[in-house]
C-alpha cells in the first residue's frame, strides 16, 4: 500500500507507536546506532516568502531523522554496488580534515572556553592525502552534515574551477589514465583502524557539546565544526564522505532536483537491464565537475536570497525587539553578530573603536595594541590572550572575541547582496 503522507502524520503516528511507523523508527534507531559520522544537528533556518515574509527555524523530528537515515542507507548501498562492479558513475565526497583548518578550530575552541583539541592521527605513509590536491579541496567550507546553516554569510571561493584547472594541468597529457580515479585520498582509502583514528576526536568534541546548557555556546560550537570541515563535491573517483563516515557514497534519492541522481538512475537501469552504460569515464568525469560546478553556485545564490530576505525584515519592528546577538565571526575588518532570529549583521571595526585593531590569524579575536613582536613584548594568541590583559608593563585590549555578547542597532543595509551593517549599543562578555 502506498500513500502520501506528511512529516507530521509519521511523528504522530510514531508517538502513538502505531504500526508500521514505529517498526520503521525503532530499525532506523538500529541503523543510527551503528553509523560513525558526525552527530551534527542543527536547526533549519528558512525564509518563507508569500503574502508575509518571515524567518522560521525547524528543527529535526523522529519522522525527518528516519527518512534521513534511510536516505543515507539507500545512498551508500547504491555506491558501492555500483563501485563493485567498476561503473562508471558520479560520487559524492567530502574530503578530510586537513591540519590549517583543525589549527584553526583548536584556537577558536579556546577563546570560546572549550577545554578540548582536536589533534589529526598519525597514519601511515602510503595512506597520507595527497596535500596539493587537499589544499584546493579545503578553499570552501561545508558539508552534507543535516541541518543548515544559511544565516552564515560571506564570500566562497570557486574550488570547482580552481580544481578544473588543476586537473588539466597536471594530467593534459595522460589524462586518459586518470579518468574515474580519485584525485584524493580519503576516508576510503585509508584503513578501518586509520579511518576510526580520524573521526574519533570529532564524534567525541560534537558528544562534549551536544547536552551543553548555553545552547548559544553549543551553536557556536557546532559552527566552528563545519567551518573546520572542507567542502562536500561530486568527483568521477570515489574517496569517501568524511562527514558522513561512508568509505563509498552518492546521490541517489533526489532525482527530481539533482542532475547527479538523475545520473545514477539510469546507470542502476542500465545495470538491471544488462544493458551497456551509455555514459563514458570522460563523460562522468566532465559531468562531475559541472555538478560540483552548479551547486556552488546554487548554494551562493541561496544565501544571498536569504541574506537579502533577512536585511528587509531588519526593516520590521517584530524582528528588531530583541537585538541582542553573539559574535559568531570576525574578519573582513568586521565582527559578525549572530542574533536569535539567526539575521546576521556586521560591526566594522571603525565603529568599535578609533584606535588601530588587530585581528588573531585564527578569526577568534580583535584587540588593540601591536601585532609586531617587536613592539609587543609577546604576540596575542588564543593561548595567552587572558595573561597579556593583565600585563603590567604593556596590557593588551580585547575588543571583541568569539562568543561576546553584544546587542545592536541596525545602520545600513544592502539589499541586493543581502548585508546589514550595526553599531553596537552594549557589549559584554557574559
Amino acid at each position: 500500500m502506498r500513500k502520501n503522507l506528511s512529516y507530521e502524520h509519521v511523528n504522530a503516528s510514531i508517538d502513538q507507536e502505531q504500526s508500521p511507523f514505529i517498526d520503521y523508527h525503532n530499525f532506523a534507531l538500529i541503523l543510527q546506532k551503528h553509523r560513525r559520522g558526525l552527530n551534527l544537528e542543527t536547526d533549519e533556518v528558512r525564509l518563507e516568502v508569500g503574502g508575509q515574509m518571515a524567518i522560521k527555524t525547524k528543527s529535526s523530528s523522529n519522522a525527518t531523522k528516519l527518512i534521513e537515515t534511510f536516505m543515507v542507507a539507500a545512498n551508500e548501498t547504491i555506491a558501492e554496488i555500483i563501485q563493485a562492479k567498476e561503473l562508471p558513475v558520479i560520487y559524492r565526497n567530502h574530503p578530510l580534515p586537513d591540519k590549517e583548518n583543525v589549527q584553526r578550530f583548536n584556537a577558536q575552541a579556546k577563546v570560546l572556553g572549550f577545554d578540548y583539541q582536536i589533534e589529526l592521527p598519525k597514519i601511515s605513509k602510503n595512506d597520507e592525502p595527497e596535500e596539493s590536491i587537499l589544499d584546493i579541496l579545503s578553499s570552501g567550507k561545508t558539508g552534507d552534515l543535516g541541518g543548515n546553516i544559511s544565516f552564515t554569510l560571506g564570500a566562497g571561493t570557486d574550488f570547482a574551477e580552481k580544481m578544473k584547472e588543476q586537473i588539466v594541468t597536471e594530467t593534459k597529457e595522460n589524462l586518459e589514465t586518470k579518468l574515474g580515479v580519485p584525485i584524493a585520498k580519503g576516508l576510503a582509502q585509508l584503513s578501518e583502524e586509520d579511518q576510526e583514528k580520524f573521526l574519533k576526536p570529532f564524534r567525541d568534541f560534537l558528544e562534549k557539546i551536544e547536552n551543553l546548557e548555553d545552547k548559544d555556546l553549543q551553536k557556536l560550537g557546532y559552527l566552528i565544526v563545519l567551518r573546520l570541515l572542507s567542502r562536500a563535491l561530486y568527483t568521477a573517483g570515489n574517496f569517501g564522505h568524511f562527514g558522513l563516515g561512508s568509505t563509498s557514497y552518492l546521490h541517489f534519492t533526489s532525482p527530481i532536483r539533482r542532475y547527479p541522481d538523475i545520473i545514477t538512475h539510469r546507470v542502476c537501469k542500465a545495470m538491471i537491464a544488462e544493458q551497456e552504460i551509455n555514459y563514458t569515464a570522460e563523460e562522468i568525469e566532465e559531468l562531475a565537475l559541472h555538478c560540483t560546478e552548479q551547486s556552488e553556485i546554487a548554494e551562493k545564490l541561496e544565501r544571498t536570497i536569504i541574506g537579502s530576505g533577512f536585511s528587509l525584515l531588519t526593516r520590521n519592528p517584530t524582528y528588531t525587539e530583541n537585538r541582542q546577538g553573539m559574535v559568531a565571526s570576525i574578519a573582513g575588518g568586521g565582527i559578525f553578530v549572530l542574533l536569535p532570529n539567526a539575521i546576521e549583521a556586521r560591526i566594522a571595526l571603525s565603529k568599535m573603536t578609533g584606535r588601530p585593531t588587530f585581528v588573531d590569524e585564527y578569526g577568534s579575536m580583535c584587540f588593540i595594541g601591536f601585532k609586531s613582536v617587536d613592539n609587543l613584548a609577546e604576540e596575542v594568541t588564543p593561548d595567552n590572550w587572558r595573561e597579556l590583559l593583565e600585563g603590567e608593563e604593556e596590557p593588551v585590549e580585547i575588543i571583541a572575541k568569539l562568543g561576546d555578547k553584544i546587542a545592536v542597532d541596525f545602520v545600513s543595509w544592502d539589499h541586493i547582496e543581502g548585508k546589514v551593517g550595526a553599531i553596537p549599543i552594549s557589549f559584554g562578555s557574559d
